[in-house]
């Protein structure tokens, strides 16, 4: 299981990074720790590599991965471009 740790201004910070991350490098129950300048912490935990990221300490709190930047990194140039003439 790997824990990525980063330190960010605001929730939104968070949100853009944790959905630009090229989920096929993590595994379903990576984490990712998310610290403020308040020192307040929120711990996200990937539920499936290409779904989405949860808070821990609150479900509602979901962050999906952008779904283009997914298949841009693992799609052939083929479907790449078949994808973006749709």
């Amino acid at each position: 299981m790997k824990t990525i740790q980063f330190k960010t201004s605001s929730i939104e910070a968070a949100r853009g990074y944790l959905s630009e991350l090229f989920a096929a490098e993590y595994n379903e129950g990576d984490r990712a720790e998310v610290t403020f300048p308040d020192g307040n912490k929120h711990i996200y935990v990937l539920k499936s590599y290409v779904s989405y990221w949860q808070n821990e300490e609150d479900p509602d709190d979901i962050i999906k991965p952008d779904v283009m930047v997914y298949k841009v990194q693992t799609e052939s140039s083929k479907n790449i471009q078949e994808f973006m003439d749709t």
